[in-house]
């Protein structure tokens, strides 16, 4: 009887351990499925090339397309324009200078001598030219010339003048000639000085004369125009010479 209990213990034994045997065997644990692995891949391999794609309706960058068509090309836009050239601060420099440097000869001349001169001094530094001429001409009669100028003088007078300089201002520099009369400048040049305002300029007087030079002229012209400089002035016998004016603006420190 113990044999046969024993035998059969051994037999469930046997039948238990087959069981468990079996639930571990191959397969038991699914695998992944590798047609489900492979279509995982081919989708987000298709969705990382979509991301990387350029729409159709935006043509691929290349050298055939014009940079104006991008963002990039309008920057590279706004950047060549503001990238231009300003102007040369030498340059404005130089046209500060040459307006600062600009002179004019300004003369009244009754019988052509003192025109002579000015326009000798027009020639050495390449001054403009301006003429005071009166309305009603001076006679060509000394001794009459004579009480007119006096009877001006007495009087202080202004007599009216044509013309006028069109922009006194773009000047710096102003040579002002005259024949000398009663030992003074006629009053048709103060007629000139009453109509501009030369504060802030250099004035060079020049006269003619027989002799006398400029008499108390040069004291007239400083009264009449304070805010002036006024330089050594040049007196000439006669229209003088190209030797003298040229002596005269070095030594005034205008010569060209």
């Amino acid at each position: 009887m113990k044999r046969l209990f024993a035998v059969w213990t051994a037999f469930v034994l046997t039948l238990s351990l087959t069981a468990c045997d079996s639930s571990l065997a191959p397969g038991s644990i699914s695998a992944p499925d590798s047609s489900s692995v492979l279509q995982k891949t081919e989708t987000s391999s298709a969705h990382q090339s979509s991301s990387a794609e350029v729409p159709e309706n935006e043509p691929a960058p290349s050298s055939n397309v014009p940079e104006s068509t991008s963002s990039e090309g309008s920057s590279s836009q706004l950047e060549s324009v503001s990238s231009l050239p300003e102007p040369s601060s030498s340059k404005t420099e130089a046209q500060t200078e040459e307006t600062e440097g600009k002179a004019l000869v300004v003369y009244f001349s009754h019988t052509g001598t003192t025109e002579g001169a000015a326009n000798e001094i027009a020639a050495q530094t390449g001054a403009d030219v301006f003429e005071i001429v009166p309305t009603e001409t001076y006679t060509s009669d000394y001794n009459t010339l004579l009480d007119i100028a006096q009877r001006e003088l007495d009087e202080n007078a202004r007599p009216v003048i044509t013309g006028s300089v069109e922009d006194i201002s773009q000047y710096n520099t102003i040579y002002l000639g005259w024949p000398c009369w009663w030992s003074d400048m006629p009053m048709v040049v103060c007629t000139f000085l009453d109509s501009c305002d030369l504060s802030g300029k250099t004035i060079a007087p020049f006269v003619t004369s027989g002799g006398s030079g400029f008499g108390s002229a040069l004291s007239r012209l400083r009264e009449m125009e304070p805010g002036a400089t006024v330089t050594e002035g040049l007196s000439l016998r006669g229209s003088g010479s190209s030797e003298a004016v040229i002596q005269w603006l070095n030594s005034i420190g205008l010569a060209e």
